[in-house]
């Protein structure tokens, strides 16, 4: 037996119900309820489950139990915990640390600990911060970490020196489960979610992976497995936090120096990261080349440049931006071809939520692009974009799907493509912070988002299409009177 017939069975039994008379009143037969309980078969889809809830009145945590156990009996334990891990990347992405118009202080004489050791966990996480804050305040200042992102005090602190210090490198060595089990997965994802917040900071910072078995190399029976290294000290860390061991010689320095670059040589970039819009577009264009076509789009507001033509991007576009020759270089080349129409045609869904929407709508902002490369649309031009969207889904060339914001959350900072066989990129403006892009290709994380995207129009977290259509039409018919006229020159196209 599953846990949700277990729990469907304990239900039944605590309301005092005969089966038969359960089954009369949800409409079901009574041989499906008796092979349901017996976790033989299961219910067709979540309407079923959610009027069986109904029949037994059920509070909204009982249901949403119900409902999730029934998930699981469906997709098995492994596959659940992937798409929910997925769906919880979304839901807690979390900006960079508070702190960046505070300036790191000058480099000022270290006080090592005396005989180079570290005791308790409050006295290791301010040694970690003195030493990171030292290194940032350097000029070319570097800092080396081997260590995993569950370590939350040194994630928090690095992603504070990199706002303080643009400049700052930090290279960053990360161990991934090799495991073929869904949990590997999960736990690649999670390291990903963990390191956003650095990603966004605004620094060069490089995360590299290699894959090995997380608990045999960094578990608490493993003696100091984390390593800081800075142009003075090397730092190594217990698992836990508990201690820490501090080397200034020269010699050490050099021997942990030559450790961390045998691994670095051998580990693989997880993310390739992009802090101004020309770069991002160079390499979106090098994606499109690699990889064929986006597959799906995951974003607030529905990818609505495709619609964009040339006199509505002149109108709108940044005078500091066309006077930038990078952006003059790769501008025209990425209009043409990432948003031409025969692009647009493979993508096979384009998620977006009702609240993105209505922002777009309310202030002229469109969440792919970065705010100082434009200004608002016009009031006119944002249903004029509206509208040729709507057309063109009419006619099957664009795949608009409505995600039901009750059950699943698109970050309002973030957008997301995912290109067929080979990365997954994204767009994020974390709040106060420059616009970041980049792309992750490792193979148990971008086949965890193919699923989860493959996976959405049947997980009842979604309008179908229909509904969004209706609900399209709907806001364009709130649509004021006078519009700037058709433009019929697509962007890509002419």
């Amino acid at each position: 037996m599953s846990l949700f017939s277990e729990q469907l069975r304990g239900l039944i039994q605590e309301r005092g119900l005969k089966i038969y008379a359960f089954a009369a009143e949800c409409g079901t037969d009574r041989t499906l309820v008796h092979k349901i309980l017996k976790g033989d078969r299961l219910p067709a889809d979540r309407s079923v489950v959610e009027k069986f809830a109904s029949v037994l009145l059920l509070d909204p945590q009982e249901t949403d139990r119900l409902i999730r156990n029934y998930r699981i009996a469906k997709m098995g334990e492994g596959v659940y915990a992937r798409r929910r891990a997925v769906s919880e990347f979304f839901a807690n992405i979390d900006p960079p640390p508070a702190g960046g118009g505070v300036p790191i202080p000058q480099t000022q004489p270290l006080h090592l600990p005396s005989g180079g050791t570290v005791y308790g966990k409050l006295e290791v996480n301010r040694l970690i911060e003195i030493v990171l804050e030292d290194e940032a305040a350097r000029r070319n200042g570097r800092i080396q970490v081997l260590a995993q992102p569950e370590h939350a005090f040194l994630m928090e602190q690095l992603a504070l020196v990199g706002i303080r210090r643009e400049g700052l490198c930090i290279q960053h060595i990360i161990c991934l489960e090799n495991s073929l089990k869904e949990r590997s997965s999960v736990y690649n994802l999670n390291c990903l979610r963990r390191i956003m917040p650095v990603i966004a900071a605004g620094c060069q910072y490089s995360p590299r992976y290699y894959y090995d078995s997380v608990g045999s190399h960094f578990g608490n029976t493993c003696v100091m497995p984390y390593l800081i290294l800075t142009s003075r000290l090397a730092v190594t860390l217990s698992a836990d936090g508990s201690c820490a061991a501090v080397f200034d010689a020269p010699d050490y320095r050099e021997l942990y120096r030559r450790i961390f670059d045998g691994l670095l040589e051998k580990s693989f970039p997880l993310t390739r990261v992009f802090h101004t819009p020309a770069e991002q577009m160079g390499y979106y264009m090098r994606l499109c080349a690699d990889f064929e076509y986006i597959e799906y789009d995951f974003m607030p507001d529905p990818c609505i440049l495709f619609f964009a033509d040339r006199s509505m991007l002149r109108r709108s576009i940044s005078p500091a931006l066309t006077a930038d020759p990078a952006f003059l270089k790769a501008g025209p080349a990425y209009v043409k071809g990432a948003l031409g129409i025969n692009r647009m045609q493979h993508i096979r869904s384009i998620y977006f939520s009702q609240e993105g929407l209505e922002d777009f709508l309310a202030t002229g902002r469109i969440t792919e692009v970065p705010e100082e490369c434009y200004s608002p649309l016009s009031f006119s031009d944002r249903y004029l974009l509206l509208r040729r969207l709507y057309k063109a889904a009419l006619k099957g060339d664009y795949h608009p799907v409505l995600v039901d914001s009750q059950k699943i959350k698109i970050p309002k900072n973030l957008c997301s493509y995912f290109f067929h066989g080979g990365a997954v990129c994204f767009v994020y403006t974390a709040p106060g912070r420059n616009f970041t892009a980049f792309s992750v290709a490792e193979k148990s994380i971008f086949y965890a988002f193919q699923d989860f995207f493959s996976y959405l129009p049947e997980s009842g977290d979604t309008f179908s299409e229909k509904e969004t259509l209706s609900i399209l039409k709907s806001v364009l018919e709130r649509a004021p009177e006078k519009d700037a006229p058709e433009s019929r020159t697509f962007a890509g196209e002419g």
